[in-house]
């Protein structure tokens, strides 16, 4: 069983119970692993403080909560959640430039549009966001999306691949 509080006003936000079949397992590898899909269901971009902050998030705002609602709008493959999300980003990318994450999630939400000039954005993008940080997961993500929606699909894979490599958990 988990709850996770606002520490602010100490109301509940989530809670939960999570199932592990421990049998066979030694108590300390079944902790570790009770513990990763803890950390997973919590802060995954799609997870509980990730939805509480979009949730809590005044209109308007911008910065992390708009690469939440990208990941968000990706996940469920919502048209009107993408198009909202990629004003945010726009904002947010306009604001900070140095943003690689928002930039990375601007060039994935570019990727899904079947034109050429949005495919080569979204590469253009991608490529961007690399170049301000070579160690973010979310530029190889970027990067390897681009590369599929463009039909490169052998450097897709070695893109996704590094993201994975880079953040197993996102």
């Amino acid at each position: 069983r988990w709850a996770l509080f606002d520490n602010r006003s100490r109301q509940l936000v989530s809670a939960g119970v999570e199932d592990l079949d421990a049998r066979g397992i030694a108590p300390e590898f079944a902790d570790r692993q009770l513990a990763a899909v803890l950390a997973v269901r919590l802060t995954d971009m799609d997870g509980v403080i990730a939805g509480a902050e979009m949730e809590r998030a005044p209109a308007g705002a911008l910065g992390n909560v708009c690469i939440l609602r990208a990941s968000h709008a990706l996940e469920l493959q919502d048209w009107r959640d993408i198009g909202a999300a990629q004003k945010c980003l726009e904002e947010t990318a306009s604001a900070d430039p140095e943003n690689a994450r928002a930039v990375a999630y601007l060039s994935m939400l570019s990727a899904l549009k079947g034109n050429d000039a949005s495919q080569e954005r979204a590469e253009a993008l991608a490529e961007q966001a690399m170049s301000i940080d070579p160690t973010s997961d979310a530029a190889e993500l970027a990067l390897a999306r681009s590369r599929f929606a463009r039909g490169h699909l052998d450097t897709a894979i070695v893109f996704a691949q590094r993201a994975l490599a880079t953040n197993p958990y996102n």
